[in-house]
């Protein structure tokens, strides 16, 4: 008797794991320890686990009895991952026989398997073509990617209706017993997702934090209790990484859902309730909402280093409008933030907001600022001349001078803050400069201008550099 494949498909929904302490890293793994029922018996015996990540890494399966400290030894484990489909089924009858029923409307034809299909496309007349297929008939015939519906005598062996871990192992024990199990799996990761929306008044904005989950393994974790790691882990991750003491300090108790914490050398964010990691899902779920962060914004200037040879006036340029603010606790912030993409947006003067850009942050300690460019300026720009250059100064073929303007139009009605960076070669010093700068690293110096509004501003300085 054959069985249609199509029924066979409607008994397979695997049922997902309860309860689990699932772990994700923002590397895309996951650590998971569940815990299960084992019925054993004394002796060796062979015990086979479902509803396990089709993503599992089998090396790194532990298992411990809750119940009897010595009460199992695991001999030899297996991992079962080809799974029933189309496909699979198909492969496995290659020199085999199966059936095609015609559809719609009756009559069938029956034949050898030469070549599994290499895809599967569904018509609307509810039949299916084998796309590569190539099946000889009982008539001698040959039919290439076929049309119908396949009925076959069996399942081939080998084929698990869903991922499945088999022990042999051998029992002191007997009766059903709880045992831990600990795996890692990948094709879960999580990343940090920031909104920032800017005050009318422009002096502060709220920020607020996202963890954004896609789950691709394999397998669903009801009412899961949920950890997010942020921070690189160069080797597998050990239990000792989730157990540290939970007593990160909270931003907002009525809002924050999430509990942040160190352990080991990374950051920990626990969730405060049981959560559903469903397969195939993305779901977001909120760190924190900070209120009033005081913020500043800057526009900067920057250009490469040019040849000094060239003493042509640059195209103007618009500068980079950066904003900037401390992730400290006075500042309504004060944890650590992961790494992420944040989304800015302003309020109009009508009352709706709009998108005005965004930019990705590192992994960010409490106290340390935060930078992010959003885009440029359309009402200030600045033009950059070299006015001035002399070589081999004091007979020094490896020295020489030169002078650099930066012109500065500010064509809008509010006043800016302005910074100007300039790049230095060599040994450097600045001889004269029209206003004040401070050495921002040992090939950088900074200006910062603050320009009122529909007004202009040049700045110029002399440096005597030597290239060795």
């Amino acid at each position: 008797m054959y069985i249609p494949i199509v029924l066979a498909f409607a008994l397979l929904h695997p049922n997902p794991t309860s309860g689990a302490k699932v772990t994700i890293y923002n590397q895309g793994f996951a650590f998971v320890e569940e815990t299960r029922v084992l019925d054993l018996k004394p002796g060796l015996q062979t015990i086979k686990l479902v509803d396990v990540p089709s993503t599992i890494d089998p090396t790194s399966v532990a298992i411990r009895d809750l119940n009897h400290e010595n009460g199992i030894e695991v001999l030899e484990q297996n991992y079962e991952n080809h799974l029933i489909t189309i496909e699979s089924i198909l492969g496995d009858l290659v020199g085999k026989q199966i059936q095609i029923i015609a559809v719609p409307g009756p009559g069938s034809v029956e034949g050898t398997v030469l070549a599994a299909p290499t895809s599967i496309t569904s018509c609307p007349d509810g039949s299916q073509i084998y796309v590569g297929m190539v099946l000889h008939t009982t008539g001698g015939n040959y039919l290439l990617s076929p049309k119908g519906e396949i009925n076959i005598n069996s399942i081939p062996e080998g084929l698990v209706s869903q991922p499945s871990l088999v022990w042999s192992l051998n029992s002191t024990e007997s009766g059903p017993t709880q045992a831990d199990l600990f795996y890692m799996a990948s094709g879960i990761s999580w990343s940090a997702d920031y909104v920032m929306s800017l005050d009318p008044n422009g002096s502060t904005a709220n920020l607020q934090g996202w963890a954004s989950i896609k789950n691709d393994s394999g397998a669903s974790f009801n009412d899961a209790q949920l950890k997010l790691l942020a921070g690189q882990v160069n080797v597998a991750p050990q239990a000792r990484l989730l157990n540290g003491a939970m007593a990160g300090a909270m931003l907002d108790q009525a809002k924050q859902q999430f509990n942040e914490s160190s352990s080991f050398e990374y950051h920990l964010y626990t969730l405060q309730r049981p959560t559903t990691i469903a397969d195939k899902e993305t779901k977001q779920i909120s760190l924190f909402t900070a209120r009033g962060v005081p913020y500043t914004r800057e526009l900067i200037i920057q250009q490469p280093y040019f040849n000094p040879m060239d003493s042509s006036a640059g195209s103007p340029v618009s500068p980079q409008i950066k904003l900037v603010f401390k992730n400290s606790s006075v500042k309504h912030l004060g944890m650590s933030l992961p790494a992420g993409k944040i989304r800015v947006y302003k309020q109009d003067s009508d009352g709706s907001s709009e998108f005005v850009g965004e930019d990705n942050i590192n992994h960010t300690p409490k106290d340390e600022g935060v930078s992010i460019a959003i885009g440029n300026s359309f009402d200030v720009t600045s033009t950059r001349t070299q006015t001035d250059y002399r070589n081999k100064i004091n007979n020094d073929p490896k020295a020489d001078e030169r002078t650099i303007q930066i012109q500065i139009k500010n064509h809008g009605n509010a006043a800016e803050k302005i910074v100007v960076l300039e790049y230095l070669q060599g040994d450097w010093t600045i001889e004269k400069s029209s206003d004040p700068f401070t050495k921002f690293d040992s090939q950088t110096i900074r200006f910062v201008i603050q320009l009122k509004a529909n007004s202009n501003h040049t700045v110029s300085y002399t440096v005597m550099e030597r290239v060795p």
